[in-house]
């Protein structure tokens, strides 16, 4: 983990005091079901997931398995 998404979150909360920040909301735009971890970040900052996007895969060569992205620790 490179902590990205905390430094994130840690910037977001310091410019979000300010008076002269135009801004009442932050979306995380895309997790993927793959990625508990990240839903938790979410969960922890009471945030809402109003918005879910779905992938779609098309295997053009029908012989090989499908398998599935692991889910990350």
């Amino acid at each position: 983990a490179k902590g990205v998404e905390s430094a994130m979150i840690i910037s977001y909360d310091k410019m979000s005091g300010k008076s002269s920040f135009p801004y009442k909301t932050i979306e995380m735009n895309w997790i993927g079901d793959f990625n508990p971890k990240m839903m938790r970040v979410c969960e922890q900052l009471l945030a809402t997931i109003y918005k879910t996007h779905h992938t779609y895969r098309y295997l053009f060569d029908r012989e090989k398995p499908f398998e599935r992205h692991p889910i990350f620790d």
